[in-house]
């Protein structure tokens, strides 16, 4: 799971940047990008997307690595969105933010029931003793093809699996992880500090509390 922070102030100028780089290479700007569309004929594209990132200092990113043969609900009594919920937590509660900054979250829609679950989100989110709803302003569902945000979220998240998945089968796939590693210096599968800025990482590792 991963999350792509972006402040308010400046989320139409990126996006904007964003779609003009796919005008460059000579794509429509309303193009939907994601990690399984990645392929050598637009390899040039994606480096751009990437490399947008890695220079922009106003963005950043984080994740939460699951090892799924590791999680086992019936042993701590939780349904499968109970488990889920947990990990929207991890995810977004320790985003590397300003101090008390006001966060709008929104999230890709998956199913019917997203509605709900973006509600029920903001109650968790609200209710820890960090965040207030003074700070959660807003969690609702969008359409990741809409946002040009969401779509370079897409792209971290699914470089950040296909390396801890231990993936080779893609020469474009793994250019781009090069990218990212030489760039942030990461290996892309291991805990980041807690503070990490530009990538932030954590391993998630069931226990007797999750």
């Amino acid at each position: 799971m991963g999350a792509l922070a972006c402040p308010t102030a400046r989320a139409r100028d990126i996006a904007e940047s964003l779609r003009a780089l796919k005008v460059k290479h000579g794509v429509h700007p309303r193009l939907e990008l994601k990690w399984t569309k990645v392929a050598p004929k637009k390899l040039a594209l994606y480096k751009d997307y990437f490399n947008f990132f890695l220079n922009e200092r106003d963005l950043r990113f984080r994740a939460v690595v699951i090892q799924k043969d590791s999680i086992d609900h019936g042993r701590h009594e939780q349904t499968h969105d109970d488990f889920y919920y947990k990990m929207y937590f991890l995810l977004l509660a320790h985003m590397p933010l300003p101090s008390n900054a006001e966060q709008y979250i929104y999230l890709d829609i998956k199913d019917t029931r997203s509605a709900a679950k973006a509600r029920k989100l903001q109650r968790i989110l609200c209710n820890d003793i960090d965040c207030g709803v003074e700070v959660i302003k807003r969690v609702q569902h969008i359409r990741s093809e809409e946002v040009e945000q969401a779509q370079l979220a897409d792209l971290l998240i699914g470089a950040i699996s296909y390396v801890n998945r231990d993936l080779t089968n893609s020469a474009a796939k793994r250019e781009l992880i090069t990218q990212l590693t030489k760039h942030t210096r990461l290996s892309l599968t291991k805990t980041t500090p807690v503070r990490a800025y530009k990538v932030n990482l954590f391993r998630w590792k069931a226990s007797e509390s999750a």
